[in-house]
C-alpha cells in the first residue's frame, strides 16, 4: 500500500512566524509613534529653540504610524492568504490521498475479478441479453458463411422457464429458433418442473396475493405439491403458464423435430442436437454458455427476477494468457451439470402419455 500522509507542518509554522513578526514590528511601529505623539504635550518642546526637534518628532510619529499600519495590515492579508491557501493545500491533499485509496481499491478488486475469470458486468437483464443475442447471431453467421468450427458449438442453458429463449414472446426466441435449424450446435436446456413444489413455492413469493386464502406454511414443498386448492390457484399464475409453455414447446421439439408447433409445415424441421430437462431442485441461477463464454444470474424470492446483475465469465483467464479454467466458470459448471444429474429428461410420448421421465424413471 502506497503511504499517501503528506508533512504539511514545516510551511504552516514558517508563515505563521513570519505574519507574527510583521504583526510584532507593526505594534513596536504604532506603539513608538504613540509615545511620539505624548512628547508632543511635554513643557520641553513647547519653547521655540525646541519646536524643530518638535516637528521632526511629529514627523518621525506619522511615518512610524504609517509603516506599523501598513505592517499590521499586510500581516493580516497575508494571514488570510495563508489560512485559505494552506486550506486548499490540505483539500488536495486530502483528494489526492482518497483518490490513490479508490485506485488501489480498484486495482484488488480488478485482480479479484481477472482471477475468477470475470469478464463483465451487466446492471440489467437487457444489456445481458443484448450481448447473448449478439454472440448467437455471430455464431450463426459464421456457420451460414463457411466458417464452421471442426467441433460442434456447444450450448448450456439453466433458468426457470427461459422465457426469453422458449416462449413466443422472448427476446432470443428467433434466434434460437435459427440456432435449430443448423447441424452445427449442441444444446442442452434445463427448465424447472412446472408441477413440483419449488417451482409453486416460487409463485408464491412473486403473486402471493393469490394464494393468502389457501396458503399456510410455504416452505413445505411436500405439503404444497399435495394441496389440491394451492394447485388450483398456482394454475392461474404467471409462473405456470410460462413454465407450461415452455415444457410444451420443449415436448414438441424433442419429439417431433418441429421447430414452429402452431404451423409446424411451413417450418424447418430441427437438426440441431438438442436435449431438453426438468428439474425440480429450488433454482439458484440463470446459467448461459456458449463455448468459452457463461453467464451468470443469481436468483432470489425478492421478485420476478431480472434485477440481480448479471456476470459474464471466461472459461479461462484470458487476461493472463492462462490455459486454467477460471473458478467461476468451473464452479457454476460443476452447478449445471449437478443439477442435470438430479433431473428428468423431456420427451413426448407418442403412446399418449404426457411425458417419459428418463433420469428418475417415473411419470409426469
Amino acid at each position: 500500500m502506497l503511504n499517501t500522509s503528506t508533512n504539511v507542518d514545516e510551511p504552516i509554522i514558517s508563515g505563521r512566524l513570519h505574519i507574527f513578526l510583521l504583526v510584532f514590528l507593526g505594534v513596536i511601529f504604532l506603539g513608538i509613534a504613540e509615545v511620539s505623539h505624548l512628547m508632543d504635550r511635554l513643557p520641553f518642546f513647547q519653547t521655540d529653540i525646541h519646536r524643530p526637534m518638535l516637528t521632526f518628532v511629529n514627523t518621525l510619529s506619522n511615518i512610524l504610524t504609517t509603516l506599523g499600519s501598513i505592517l499590521i495590515g499586510t500581516a493580516l492579508i497575508e494571514g488570510a492568504f495563508h489560512v485559505r491557501f494552506h486550506r486548499q493545500i490540505e483539500n488536495q491533499v486530502t483528494q489526492l490521498s482518497n483518490n490513490i485509496s479508490t485506485l488501489q481499491n480498484t486495482v484488488m478488486i480488478a485482480k479479484g475479478a481477472v482471477d475468477a475469470g470475470l469478464m463483465a458486468v451487466y446492471a440489467t437483464r437487457e444489456e445481458c441479453l443484448k450481448e447473448i443475442k449478439n454472440k448467437m447471431e455471430t455464431a450463426l453467421h459464421n456457420v451460414k458463411n463457411g466458417m464452421k468450427k471442426d467441433k460442434k458449438i456447444k450450448i448450456s442453458i439453466l433458468g426457470i422457464s427461459l422465457g426469453d429463449f422458449l416462449c413466443p414472446h422472448g427476446l432470443l426466441q428467433p434466434t434460437f429458433r435459427e440456432l435449430l435449424k443448423s447441424d452445427c450446435f449442441e444444446i442442452r436446456v434445463a427448465i424447472l418442473d412446472e408441477k413440483c413444489g419449488a417451482a409453486i413455492s416460487r409463485a408464491i413469493h412473486e403473486e402471493l396475493g393469490k394464494f393468502k386464502a389457501v396458503a399456510r406454511n410455504t416452505d413445505n414443498y411436500a405439503a404444497i405439491e399435495t394441496n389440491a386448492e394451492i394447485y388450483a390457484v398456482y394454475e392461474n399464475t404467471k409462473c405456470h403458464d410460462e413454465l407450461k409453455t415452455a415444457t410444451d414447446y420443449l415436448k414438441d421439439l424433442v419429439s417431433r423435430q418441429q421447430i414452429d408447433r402452431d404451423e409446424p409445415a411451413q417450418d424447418n424441421h430441427m437438426v440441431a442436437s438438442l436435449e431438453a430437462y426438468a428439474y425440480t431442485e429450488h433454482p439458484m441461477a440463470f446459467i448461459f454458455v456458449m463455448d468459452d463464454d457463461m453467464f451468470i444470474e443469481s436468483y432470489h424470492l425478492a421478485g420476478r427476477g431480472g434485477e440481480a446483475p448479471i456476470l459474464q465469465v471466461s472459461k479461462y483467464k484470458k487476461q493472463t494468457h492462462q490455459s486454467e479454467e477460471s473458478k467461476l466458470y468451473k464452479i457454476y459448471m460443476g452447478h449445471f451439470e449437478s443439477i442435470l444429474k438430479r433431473s428428468r429428461k423431456i420427451k413426448h410420448d407418442l403412446a399418449g402419455a404426457d411425458c417419459v421421465v428418463d433420469n428418475l424413471a417415473q411419470k409426469c
